[in-house]
């Protein structure tokens, strides 16, 4: 809860060395440096470098300057990290490029060094190195497959400290195909007019692929059927008998002439 007028609202050590290995300092303010500053100094015979050294939990985060996040400065040395930092250490920092060394423990570096922009930088560790640096996002991978009305999600890694990020992948819309109005024949079905989406197999009654056919059998026209042949008409009972009548009339007459000729050469 300190403020400066100039540098360092919480500490401020020009010419020596400032081992933390505990506690915190926070919520400090600053014209600039908000947090921690450490330079070289001058005892009036020579240069007194400027040291922060660090071990176990030390905190050093919230500090602010114009607002922002401004936690530790080192204008002429990198913090030098002395003994393993264990759980809860938190050192906040802001120069880009080497800030530590000494740090040859296992684990990631950033679960300790927090960067003051950690939206756009990151930390890593080369060789007991700790660096910031801005983030290097690979290609990404997609994750969540996009579907025709649904977002998906791209997964992105940054190749420096391995944090990863995530993106929305936009919808990829439908791909219809129009097909017109057929009406149904005897030898084939028809269908009515609709729009189909080859990649979620949707119909549709509009081009714009809103009004999704809930039924897609409703959009087919079965073909049609003939109509069955009508049996001839037939003659009735009683034409048959005049017919038959008719034929045996004929007949007797015919006989009958044969005989009286017969009967008349005779």
């Amino acid at each position: 809860g300190n403020t400066a007028a100039y540098n360092g609202g919480g500490v401020f050590v020009e010419g020596g060395t400032f081992k933390m290995s505990g506690g915190a300092i926070s919520d400090n303010t600053a014209a600039s440096r908000g947090g921690v500053l450490v330079d070289d100094g001058y005892d009036g015979n020579a240069v007194v470098d400027g040291r922060l050294e660090v071990s176990g939990t030390p905190v050093i985060i919230g500090n602010r300057v114009s607002g922002n996040n401004n936690n530790a400065r080192y204008l002429s040395s990198k913090i030098i990290v002395t003994g393993e930092l264990t759980d809860g250490a938190k050192i906040g920092v802001n120069n880009i490029g080497e800030v530590a060394t000494g740090f040859t423990q296992g684990g990631n570096p950033s679960d300790y060094f927090i960067p003051d922009d950690p939206a756009n930088d990151c930390v890593y560790a080369s060789s007991g190195t700790v660096n910031i640096g801005t983030h290097a996002w690979n290609d990404g991978e997609v994750t969540t497959q996009p579907t025709c009305t649904g977002e998906g999600e791209k997964t992105f890694t940054c190749t420096n400290c391995n944090t990863t990020k995530t993106e929305p992948v936009d919808a990829l819309g439908h791909t219809l195909t129009h097909h017109e109005a057929k009406p149904a024949t005897e030898e084939e079905d028809g269908n009515t007019e609709y729009w189909s989406c080859d990649d979620c197999e949707n119909y549709f009654s509009d081009e714009n692929g809103e009004r999704v056919i809930e039924d897609k059998t409703t959009v087919i026209l079965i073909k049609l059927t003939p109509a069955p042949a009508q049996p001839k008409a037939g003659l009735p009972w009683w034409a048959w008998l005049l017919i038959v009548l008719a034929v045996l009339a004929v007949v007797g007459v015919a006989l009958g002439v044969w005989l009286y000729k017969k009967n008349k050469e005779e």
